[in-house]
Order: structure tokens, then sequence, then C-alpha cells
């Protein structure tokens, strides 16, 4: 009798409970101020992204480590209904959860600028091309984002040449590379065309043909100014990552072209059948 009385009051406390609860939201305090102006360094493999690295990290206000790989985990997070609801039973919003995740996202990068003394992150990985309006999303709308192209043809040479393959390989792996270089810049042409005020171009070629204009012009978008020491990037310790160990060595800013034209006559035809819809839109 005990028991069932126990239940019924029990039972009527939970059927009577008011529809709206008041959640609890639990806050970890932390003695820094995460950066709210990332920038990302965004490109295809082989577009000069290793040595816009360098300079950018030369910079003494901008940290930008080696590859970094992880930030599209987090940006799954962030778009996932699940996880939306997981931090909803915390007392957090969509917006406070966005912020939430991007912190936990850049600790490492604001670690890094931290060391080193700075107060802007830069990010420079080649595969998160396929990322940029997901890392626009997490990270906020103050973020920025250089983008780095270069002749499609000489980037598709360089990842031949190299044996890298970033695709399932059909029975043409020289057009395999080119539709990959193809997919890739159309893909920032597109963010770019959706998001102009948030990205500025930077062309490879022009960069090492006049760095100190290019690099003033990028930086002024940035609202950042040049320094100097951004023309001595070989000075600097950079760390090492998963980038070309070409670029590590070197000590000025020389133009590499026009190496596409050592392939036969054949494959340089295939090289422009699949890249000329690129080709012309970036003017080359």
């Amino acid at each position: 009798m005990l028991n069932l009385k126990r239940f019924l009051t029990r039972a009527r406390a939970f059927l009577g409970k008011p529809l709206i609860v008041r959640q609890e939201k639990p806050v970890l305090l932390s003695d820094y101020e995460p950066c709210a102006n990332a920038i990302f360094l965004a490109g295809v493999h082989r577009s000069g992204t290793s040595l816009v690295r360098r300079i950018f990290n030369s910079h003494p206000n901008i940290a930008c480590p080696p590859e970094t790989f992880f930030l599209p985990y987090y940006c799954g997070m962030n778009k996932d209904r699940m996880t939306a609801s997981g931090f909803e039973g915390f007392g957090y919003t969509v917006e406070e959860s966005r912020k939430y995740i991007a912190r936990q996202a850049a600790e490492l990068h604001d670690a890094y600028r931290l060391a080193n003394g700075k107060g802007r992150w830069a990010d420079k990985t080649p595969q998160y091309v396929e990322h940029l309006d997901d890392l626009l999303s997490l990270f906020g709308e103050q973020t920025r984002f250089v983008l780095i192209f270069r002749d499609p043809r000489d980037i598709a040479w360089s990842i031949y040449e190299r044996g890298w393959m970033f695709t399932e390989p059909s029975d043409d792996r020289l057009v395999d590379t080119a539709t990959y270089v193809r997919d890739r810049i159309n893909l920032m042409l597109d963010f770019r065309a959706a998001h102009g005020a948030k990205s500025v171009t930077l062309y490879y070629e022009n960069l090492v043909d006049d760095p100190r204009r290019e690099l003033t012009r990028v930086l002024a978008f940035l609202d950042e100014e040049f320094d100097e020491a951004m023309l001595r990037f070989n000075e600097y310790q950079h760390n090492f990552g998963t980038e070309d160990p070409m670029v590590r060595g070197s000590s000025e800013f020389r133009r590499s072209t026009g190496h596409w034209k050592t392939l036969p006559v054949e494959e340089q035809a295939k090289l422009v059948s699949v890249l000329a819809g690129v080709i012309a839109k970036l003017g080359y």
C-alpha cells in the first residue's frame, strides 16, 4: 500500500510539473580572449599555399601553423542536429553552441598565436577548399579568406608529376588530376561569388613578381599593416607540417611557371580540355 501511495504521489508531481523548465547553463571561464577574426589561406595543393603560409607566419600579428586537417570535424558538429540538441540540454542557444564549438576548434591556434606573441591566427590547409562555407559558418562573419590561385595547368602538372592522387583513379591519371583541380577551383570561385566581401584573391604569379605590392593589397583587406618581415620569411622558424619540403629551403620569391608545357603535346591538350573553363574564369 505504501509503495502504491508513493507511486501516486510521484505521478501527480510529474504530471503537474510546469511546462517551462529553467535550464542551468554551465560556463567554463578562461583567462584568454579567443581570436575573433581568423584568416583562412585557401588554395588547391601546389598553388603556392605553403609559401604564403610562411609569409603570413612572418607577420608580427599573424600566426599561421602547419596544416591542421581537423577543423572539418568541428564544422560537422556545428551542423549536426543531435549535437545542437545536446547543447540545448545544457541551456545553450544555437549561437552559443556555435561559439563554444568554434572556441574548442581554435584552441590550438590560439595557443600557437599566444605562444608567439601574436593577436590573430591563420590556417593554411588545402583540403579546406571543400569546406569554405562551413568554416565561415563555424567561425563567424568576421572570418576572412585569402583565395590563392595559380595557373591551373601548372597546378595539375605539379600534382601529376609527384604522383599524388586525391580522387578514385580511373584509366587516365592526368585527366583525374585535372578534374580534381578544376572542381576545387570552381568551389573557390563559387565561394568568392557568394562571399566577395569576406574574401580577397591572391594570384601566385603576381605575388612572386611583386610581393610588396600584392601583400600590401591583401593585408589592407585584412585590416593589417604590411610588414617588411614578410619579405624575409626565410629568416624565421615556421614549424614543419605535411608540406612541400622544397619550400623549407626557399629564401626568395622566384616564379615557377610553365612546367606543364614539358608534357607531350597530346597530354597538354588533355589538360587544356579539362581546365579550359577555369583557365578562362581566372584569366590565364
